[in-house]
This record gives C-alpha cells, sequence and structure tokens, in this order.
C-alpha cells in the first residue's frame, strides 16, 4: 500500500471524522453561547421591567399614602370650619358661649386653616374631589359676606334678617350637603 493509498483509505477519513466532530461541537458550543447571550437578554429585559413596576407600585404607594393623609387632614379642616360658622348662624345660645360676632373671627380662621390645608394638597386629590372643595369655599365665603353684611352695616327688617336666614342657611343645608359629598367622593378613593 502507498502512503497515498494509506492516507486515502485511513489518515482522511479519520481527519474528517475528527474535524467533522470537532466542527459539530463547536458550532454546538457557539449555538449554546448564543443562547445564553439571549437568555442573559431576556433576564436583563425581566429584571429592569421588574424594577420598574416596582418603582412605579412604590410611588403610587406613597401617592396614595399622601392623598390619605390630605383627605384626612381636609375633612378635618373643613368639618371644624363648619361647626364653627353653624355654632355663629345658630339662633339659640347656650349660657356663656361667644356671641356670633366673637364666632366670626374664628370661622374666617379655621376657613383660611381649610384654604391653606386645601392648596397644600390640591395635586394630590381628583379634580371631582377639588370641585366639590372649591363649591365648599365659594358657599362659605358667600355666608361670611352675608353674614358680615349683616354685623357691620346698619341694616335694619327684613332686609336684616334675609342676610341672617342666607348665612345660616348656607351654615346649616348647604355646607353640611357639599361635606357630605365631599366624604362620599374621599371614600369612594380611599377604598378603590
Amino acid at each position: 500500500m502507498t502512503v497515498w493509498e494509506y492516507v486515502t483509505l485511513f489518515i482522511l477519513p479519520a481527519a474528517g471524522a475528527f474535524f467533522g466532530s470537532y466542527l459539530k461541537k463547536k458550532g454546538e458550543n457557539l449555538a449554546t453561547h448564543e443562547d445564553i447571550d439571549k437568555l442573559v437578554t431576556q433576564v436583563s429585559a425581566v429584571t429592569v421591567a421588574t424594577k420598574q413596576i416596582e418603582a412605579k407600585i412604590t410611588r403610587a404607594s406613597r401617592v396614595y399614602e399622601r392623598q390619605l393623609d390630605i383627605l384626612g387632614k381636609l375633612y378635618r379642616l373643613f368639618f371644624e370650619a363648619q361647626v364653627l360658622f353653624q355654632r355663629m348662624t345658630a339662633t339659640g345660645r347656650l349660657a356663656g358661649e361667644k356671641t356670633p360676632e366673637e364666632y366670626q373671627p374664628l370661622v374666617t380662621a379655621a376657613m383660611k386653616a381649610a384654604y391653606e390645608g386645601f392648596l397644600d394638597g390640591r395635586l394630590f386629590i381628583p379634580l371631582s374631589l377639588v370641585q366639590l372643595c372649591e363649591d365648599f369655599f365659594t358657599a362659605a365665603s358667600q355666608g361670611e359676606l352675608k353674614f358680615a353684611i349683616f354685623s357691620l352695616y346698619p341694616i335694619a327688617g327684613r332686609e336684616r334678617a334675609d342676610l341672617w336666614d342666607a348665612a345660616a342657611k348656607i351654615a346649616h343645608q348647604q355646607l353640611p350637603n357639599i361635606l357630605r359629598q365631599i366624604d362620599d367622593t374621599a371614600r369612594g378613593i380611599i377604598h378603590d
């Protein structure tokens, strides 16, 4: 057997088998490496998405907690202002109770505190609730104006009684109705 026949019969097939096996293994390793790279890319994308979702949940949780705090404070401030306004315009007085004129600066201070609380939290509450709060302040301002005219200007007779009745109606009917709507809307926000 000649060298060339020996090479053709034994060495070339062995080398072909070796290189074929080598190339096959190399291809498998390359495919595995590409698969691992794809998995790493996918895991990285999932990790980034998970962190973004966690950040949104954390932010939403903080905003919700802030809303709860604001709504609680606003309701308390509105309720205190309403009670003072109702006492100012009440027809009966307890012994030693303040006069309507003594209640007036307390009502003004309570309304101012409520408005400042509202401005501090306005961006955290939905527009429907913002509108109700503005309705509360508008009605209270109208009532305070009617009471101020009643107490400051020398008006007599029916016109004076009408001013008192209008202020009392706002204090005892309109404000409680608006505050009830604020309460219902706030509960919807809290329990949704």
